[in-house]
């Protein structure tokens, strides 16, 4: 399996991005990555538009923690977010709610 690179798993987010499926969502997720691809990403859903810049964002709507490889597996369809959840290997605070949908509103 070729190494991932978080950096570009996150640019390449949007061009994922299913509009329709969003229509009415707004809300702003938080990326708190650990390791050794450790970094902070923020994804803004919006007008059923995506995008992802690095760095914070004050009072996300989602914060996601999780080491920055197993966010990128459960991204790409490779590791389910639940049972890393479940596992507490996935941290989430705030609208899960918003965190069980987000899946939907991307095509992998």
């Amino acid at each position: 399996m070729p190494e991932i690179n978080v950096s570009e798993l996150m640019d390449k987010i949007p061009t994922y991005f299913n509009a329709e499926a969003a229509r009415d969502v707004n809300a702003r997720i938080q990326f708190n990555l650990a390791g050794d691809q450790a970094g902070e990403w923020t994804m803004c859903i919006k007008d059923q538009t995506c995008s992802v810049e690095k760095g914070e964002v004050a009072d996300p709507d989602l914060t996601l923690k999780a080491d920055a490889v197993l966010a990128a597996q459960i991204l790409m369809g490779e590791v389910d977010g639940m049972r890393a959840y479940l596992m507490g290997k996935l941290k989430l605070i705030g609208d899960l709610s918003l965190a069980m949908k987000i899946a939907k509103y991307f095509n992998v």
